[in-house]
């Protein structure tokens, strides 16, 4: 399924270079790869102002209108959504993972209840192996 995608894809690419063989003009003088073009083609679409960069007319450019709320309704028709929510997909696992290291090495917040009812209780001479390893975390005890 993901094969028959790419190949259709990789075509109508195909397609819209031959429409636009000043794109190959346009690709030697910017020192660019066809895989940042082929990029930019799934990113935008074929009607962005990027293609202006390459000596390309845009659809945008053929209607002289200026209306800017138009713009924005051709930009936001043109992104791929399911490219745009796997892309956000990785990013918020990446910020989970960042977020759980964070809260991994965070010191542990004390509240000084224990400490204090020790320090308010009288010793009485000796201390029980309960409140030894309290007061000290890394004490070893003895075989």
């Amino acid at each position: 399924m993901a094969r028959e995608k790419t190949a259709e894809s990789i075509k109508a690419f195909k397609r819209f270079v031959q429409e636009h063989p000043e794109l190959v003009k346009g690709v030697k003088e910017q020192d660019k790869t066809w895989n940042d073009i082929f990029e930019e083609w799934v990113l935008f679409g074929e009607d962005h102002e990027i293609w202006e960069t390459y000596g390309i007319e845009t659809k945008s450019e053929k209607s002289s209108s200026g209306d800017g709320f138009k713009k924005i309704l051709s930009f936001i028709n043109d992104i791929d959504t399911n490219n745009l929510q796997e892309r956000l997909e990785l990013l918020n696992g990446a910020l989970n993972n960042i977020q759980d290291l964070i809260v991994q090495f965070q010191p542990k917040k004390d509240t000084g209840l224990m400490r204090q009812s020790y320090i308010s209780q009288p010793t009485q001479g000796y201390q029980t192996q309960s409140q030894t390893y309290e007061n000290q975390p890394y004490m070893y005890k003895r075989d």
